[in-house]
């Protein structure tokens, strides 16, 4: 894994600085809070990759700092760490938009650093996917400019060929009206040859 900005909120001091030495030996760089308040204030200074935060905190606890975190950047992950696991607590950080849920104490900081693996993993494949689908996006809006253009064209096209039929003098009719009925051919065969690739093109997007 890369080396992160990482924010590190704890009420405890032990705890706080021990993830913030266990993650800088990583090679990551991390900034660290003592509450939820302090972290938020902390994150609108950034950017960070990364937010871990404990769950349980006075002033402001770590749902209100996920939440925070999610609205302002939804691309940076959180790690929520909680030493009084519940479902209703797990579920109310996930709602919130949590990647990763872990409960403390931590017997092996591994795991903390697993959790950022994955949740990275997952946001970098979220993003690529976000990133194909505008460029597929961005290629259909140019075919759709370029065949919009041909149909432009078509249309200026037609009215030469009109007028030429119009205007043909008796002498010359005979000639005129089939140069014009060959024009008026390929005009047709073009016409159908772009109504199927506009057709095509329509049913890859589908």
């Amino acid at each position: 894994m890369k080396p992160l900005n990482i924010l590190v909120v704890d009420d405890e001091e032990v705890i706080r600085e021990t993830l913030r030495r266990w993650l800088e030996k990583g090679g990551h760089r991390v900034v660290v809070a003592a509450d939820g308040g302090e972290a938020i204030e902390a994150f609108g200074r950034g950017p960070f990759d990364a937010v871990v935060t404990d769950l349980s905190m006075p002033r402001v606890g770590g749902e209100e700092v996920v939440h925070q975190v999610k609205s302002q950047a939804p691309q940076t992950v959180t790690v929520v760490l909680t030493g009084h696991g519940t479902m209703e607590s797990a579920i109310t950080v996930l709602r919130e938009g949590c990647d990763e849920y872990l409960l403390k104490p931590i017997a092996d900081l591994n795991l903390l650093l697993h959790a950022l693996e994955r949740a990275m993993a997952r946001r970098d494949a979220l993003l690529m996917a976000a990133a194909a689908e505008q460029v597929s996006r961005a290629k259909d809006g140019i075919l759709e400019l370029v065949l919009d253009e041909f149909e432009g064209r078509l249309e200026e096209m037609k009215k030469p060929v009109e007028h030429l039929l119009s205007s043909a003098t008796a002498g010359d009719a005979g000639k005129a009206r089939a140069a014009a009925g060959q024009l008026q051919g390929a005009i047709a065969q073009f016409t159908a040859i772009l109504s199927d690739t506009r057709a095509a093109a329509r049913s890859l997007k589908s």
